[in-house]
């Protein structure tokens, strides 16, 4: 009786290869946790999640994410509508550690404010160091939708941010952020508001839609993925 190997199975792209965390569409409540329900909350009539940021306000919304892996490439993606924008107030999304304290340790942000220069997106983080943001050089229009997209990568130290028009697909803007330190336990997807003193009771508001949060799984994941995948690929040939 001899085996006959139909074909080898390579290992996939580590960076192409994405495991989904989270996701919610909207369309039922999603049950996060709020210590403002006025503020925060799930439109039944839309089928989206409210947000209303007060700087100053100490607020925030969130839920828990399990089995996020520390090491590894983290992906958020979400439409948005920035209704909005009080100078230097907030629409935003974001991954933090329990804190939950913009631009402190440790956090990644999409956000979307008011600033001189007028409406413009920006990424923001909180790593072991402090915290920064970096600006697009394109402005986004008010109480549109659009689809932003928010990647880190730990190994580079570089969080990446894309922003394309919801009604055609076409690209707004994209930056990357570069020499980012270490930022660690982001085990929850979150709104806040938390030590955001800056312009005291500025306020911002929108909607958000269609979330997903995802992450390339171990490299030992993928091996034995491959392992698997191969072994389906083995037949016995019968003499």
């Amino acid at each position: 009786m001899a085996v006959t190997c139909i074909g080898l199975i390579a290992t996939p792209a580590y960076a192409d290869v994405w495991s989904t965390v989270y996701q919610t569409d909207f369309s039922s409540d999603p049950g996060w946790t709020t210590n403002n329900a006025s503020h925060y909350y799930w439109d039944s009539g839309t089928g989206t999640y409210y947000q209303y940021q007060q700087n100053g306000s100490e607020e925030y919304t969130y839920v828990a994410l399990s089995g996020i892996l520390a090491s590894e490439k983290k992906r958020l993606e979400f439409d948005v509508n920035p209704v909005s924008n009080g100078w230097a107030a907030n629409v935003s999304l974001g991954l933090f550690d329990s804190d939950m304290t913009p631009l402190q340790p440790c956090s990644i942000e999409f956000v979307f404010a008011k600033i001189d220069a007028g409406l413009k997106p920006f990424l923001q983080w909180g790593d072991t160091s402090g915290g920064s943001q970096a600006e697009f050089s394109d402005a986004f229009t008010a109480n549109q939708w659009y689809r932003a997209l928010l990647e880190w990568n730990p190994s580079a130290g570089t969080l990446y941010g894309r922003i394309t028009r919801l009604s055609d697909g076409s690209l707004v803007g994209e930056r990357t952020a570069t020499g980012i330190g270490s930022v660690t336990g982001l085990d929850r997807l979150a709104i806040s508001t938390v030590g955001h003193t800056y312009a005291s009771g500025a306020t911002a508001y929108g909607y958000i839609d269609n979330v997903v949060v995802s992450q390339t799984p171990e490299p030992a994941t993928l091996s034995l993925l491959a392992v698997g995948i191969g072994g389906l690929m083995l037949r016995r040939r019968r003499g």
